[in-house]
């Protein structure tokens, strides 16, 4: 689906977030390529329902703030729609993972020091890509993995020391048979 759908409520996503205060916890935010056709058909079904929409006023014979509303709101999408056929419609990911240094206990002895210190890190990756024509489209990759002191998380083949931070790129070009 390209665009706004009607059953979606950011405001869900963000009650959730502020849910996790506190706590280790991930997103990925993720979408593909779009081609030329596909946003020209998002246009045209645009163009469609603002014809339909003022068709419908017109034969109310009053004016309807509702209905003004959403021929805005159409247009706007209009403008957007336009824009991708005209300059290309990049499309992104991104992807955020954190984790804290959490707590530990040992089992084994009353009061012994126990530490976690250190053993926090996240990373952080985003793409893109970007439709030549239907069937081409190039992409970009970058990652960034940040170790805390004492920590060893991985992403990689890579053996790090601990506190070492891992980055990593690539590009492509992709093509569908």
């Amino acid at each position: 689906n390209l665009g706004y759908v009607p059953t979606d409520h950011p405001e869900q996503i963000d009650r959730i977030i502020r849910s996790m205060t506190g706590v280790d916890w991930a997103v990925l935010v993720l979408a593909y390529p779009v081609s030329e056709a596909a946003i020209g058909d998002v246009r045209e079904s645009v163009l469609n329902e603002m014809r339909a929409v003022e068709s419908a006023a017109q034969n109310e014979l009053a004016p309807s703030p509702l209905t003004e509303q959403y021929v805005e709101l159409l247009k706007t999408c209009l403008t957007s729609a336009s824009e991708g056929l005209a300059i290309g419609a990049w499309r992104t990911a991104v992807h955020y993972i954190k984790a804290t240094a959490g707590n530990c206990q040992l089992a084994s002895t009353v009061n012994a020091a126990c530490t976690t210190d250190g053993l926090e890190g996240h990373q952080i990756d985003v793409g893109v890509a970007y439709y030549l024509d239907p069937s081409l489209y190039i992409f970009g990759l970058y990652s960034k993995l940040t170790n805390s002191a004492a920590a060893v998380y991985n992403s990689s083949s890579q053996k790090p020391k601990p506190g070492e931070d891992i980055t990593q790129g690539g590009a492509g070009i992709a093509y569908t048979f």
